[in-house]
């Protein structure tokens, strides 16, 4: 360094998923995968315990600083690996906000033909199996007499597969079906699949290290422009900041990864109609703690998820072809689904799907002239909230 300032934005953010909750799995040399090109802005939260007794005078005893409670805000956009089948870097912190991950390694279908459709359904032939619920969230590529791509709100143990959107023309036997090889994250209760994880953040010089990691997640999208998450992540303060430089090979693995894709010649969907919208935001809505535990790390044991409400908002334009329906689905509490796909790159292809939500208003406003909705929604049902495939 040139002076011993710290120069911010020398950074560097490093992530891995925990073997055992609270133990360092970086283990002070991140390797090429778990470099995580995002900015970090770290809280340090220390508890603050007022010391009570006299002093001779007016002024109080000096309080005492106690544990710590760090959270971790990071952002980072919304991209892909840039191989299909390979999980994004970003991946390890969506597994450490309750989501699980499910891998298709190989595409389902040659394409394959479909036996028989309708504008939002489409009835598959094997090798598509007979497991209820197998491929919801999964994305669909459509060949034959229609080319598309979309999204699966819906699979049965027969086969008919129901898409995020209502096609101009049914799908019939000349429609070819095919699932792409992706990864695909879901909510999950089941504690066994939930990880914690390891984050070393380097300041030009200075590093912070953490474990016992999870937290929640909020994600952006706009009209024309790619997609933010924000990770909101609690854990553990491992162990003093030290003097530390930054690895050797970070920053070419950091500059590696492929630009995120843009909001743009892809899908918008709401009650499966258009909606021309100018953002999409989801929030994942984690509520985690740190046990008290005074033989933990500063008196604390590696965060819990304890709840979780996923909700959110979208503003599309008001739409005589549309208003009416989704006030009729709002008023009667009826659930719609939600999709929104990015990305025309194999590997660097994302699918938002939110197959059962509750919209929560439809009062209108005004953007630029015309007419919007700002629709607030949650999500309805048990580990069904929001599905998140890369493609």
């Amino acid at each position: 360094m040139s002076t011993y300032l710290v120069r911010m934005r020398n950074a560097a953010l490093a992530v891995k998923a925990e073997s055992t909750a609270g133990t360092d799995s970086i283990a002070g040399s991140p390797s090429s995968g778990d470099w995580i090109q995002g900015d970090v802005t770290i809280s340090l939260n220390p508890m603050i315990a007022p010391v009570p007794g006299f002093t001779g005078s007016l002024d109080s005893e000096v309080d005492v600083v106690g544990g710590f409670k760090p959270t971790l805000q990071i952002t980072v956009p919304f991209r892909g690996s840039g191989t299909a089948g390979t999980p994004p870097a970003l991946g390890t912190l969506l597994k450490a906000c309750t989501m699980a991950l499910t891998q298709t390694a190989s595409a389902v279908g040659a394409p394959t033909a479909a036996t028989a459709g309708t504008t939002t359904t489409a009835t598959a032939a094997s090798p598509f199996g007979t497991t209820t619920d197998a491929y919801n969230g999964m994305p669909l590529i459509v060949s034959g007499d229609q080319s598309f791509t979309t999204g699966i709100v819906d699979y049965t143990s027969g086969r008919v597969i129901t898409i995020g959107e209502t096609r101009a023309s049914g799908l019939t036997s000349s429609s070819n079906l095919q699932i792409p090889i992706n990864d695909l994250y879901k909510p999950s209760s089941d504690e066994s699949v939930f990880i914690n994880a390891t984050a070393y953040v380097y300041y030009d010089g200075t590093l912070y290290k953490f474990v016992g990691l999870q937290g929640t997640w909020s994600l952006n999208i706009t009209a024309g422009e790619f997609g933010v998450f924000t990770f909101s992540m609690m854990g553990q303060l491992l162990e003093d900041p030290s003097n530390t430089s930054l690895p050797s090979g970070a920053a070419a693995a950091l500059t590696a990864q492929p630009a995120p894709p843009r909001w743009a010649n892809g899908k918008s969907q709401l009650n499966k109609k258009t909606a021309r919208c100018q953002a999409l935001r989801v929030d994942f809505g984690v509520t985690q703690i740190l046990p008290d535990n005074p033989e933990g790390t500063y008196g604390f044991d590696p965060a819990v998820p304890t709840a979780r409400r996923i909700a959110g908002t979208i503003n599309p334009y008001m739409d005589t072809n549309t208003n009416t329906a989704l006030f009729t689905a709002m008023k009667g509490n009826t659930d719609v689904s939600l999709m929104a796909i990015l990305g025309a790159t194999a590997g660097n292809r994302m699918l938002v799907m939110l197959p059962t939500v509750r919209l929560q208003d439809l009062s209108p406003g005004n953007r630029g002239g015309l007419g919007e909705f700002g629709i607030p929604f949650q999500a309805n049902g048990p580990d069904v909230g929001a599905y998140i495939s890369f493609f």
